[in-house]
């Protein structure tokens, strides 16, 4: 029996992660380095892969664009973006997806859900 789910999980992130942020999300996401998302995509699909270590220098480079672009307004998702680093330096690649997701919402680039 041969399981959908991984393609189906990374349908569901890209999905997720795709949508645009209206009102005092969208003014924060436009003040952003646009290598901030991009980065944090290209992360996703390495934890996925497999490449941890590139993985790891994606959310750093994420982590310094936000950082530069944005100063302390995004604090947790600076955090989170620590946090997302240590479990792919770990190999944990469910929890490390995970702090995207959470640093993607703090930065303002993914509605809230609800």
């Amino acid at each position: 029996m041969t399981s959908s789910f991984p393609s189906t999980a990374l349908s569901a992130m890209v999905s997720a992660v795709s949508h645009e942020p209206e009102g005092p999300l969208a003014d924060a996401a436009a003040h952003l380095d646009p290598r901030v998302r991009a980065e944090i995509d290209h992360a996703r699909v390495d934890l996925y892969c497999g490449r941890d270590a590139e993985a790891v220098a994606n959310i750093r480079a994420a982590r310094e664009h936000l950082r530069e672009s944005a100063g302390v307004r995004h604090a947790q998702a600076l955090a989170d973006l620590d946090e997302a680093a240590w479990f792919a330096r770990l190999g944990r690649t469910a929890p490390a997806e995970l702090a995207l997701e959470r640093a993607l919402l703090h930065a303002g680039l993914v509605p809230s859900p609800g």
